[in-house]
């Protein structure tokens, strides 16, 4: 039989495993119109490692709050403003960022 341990709180793992707070998040999320921060894979599990040989990364999801009236169509923002982004979580995590990004709202046409 399988035992799962309760999810740890997302203020907790963010200062267990990344050493960062809560107010860190929300600056940088304010910074760049983040509507929603969401963090998946390893970094949730039990197997996340910071140090030695072969670190993790760390599998982040942004949706950025753009409204549907300024834009009709899709979005790309522009590589160099996506890079910063990416250079800002890694300082402030502290390690290897991957991100995925999505739009927040329906900007299907």
């Amino acid at each position: 039989m399988t035992t799962h341990s309760q999810p740890m709180p997302i203020a907790e793992l963010l200062q267990a495993r990344l050493g960062v707070e809560v107010p860190e998040i929300a600056a940088l999320c304010d910074r760049y119109s983040i509507s929603e921060f969401g963090l998946f894979g390893s970094v949730l599990r039990d197997d996340f490692r910071m140090m030695g040989s072969d670190p993790s990364d760390v599998d982040a999801l942004v949706v950025f709050a753009i409204s549907r009236t300024l834009y009709s169509s899709r979005i790309d923002f522009p590589g160099d403003r996506l890079a910063q982004i990416i250079d800002c979580l890694n300082q402030t995590l502290a390690t290897t960022l991957d991100l995925t990004t999505k739009l927040s709202g329906d900007l299907a046409t």
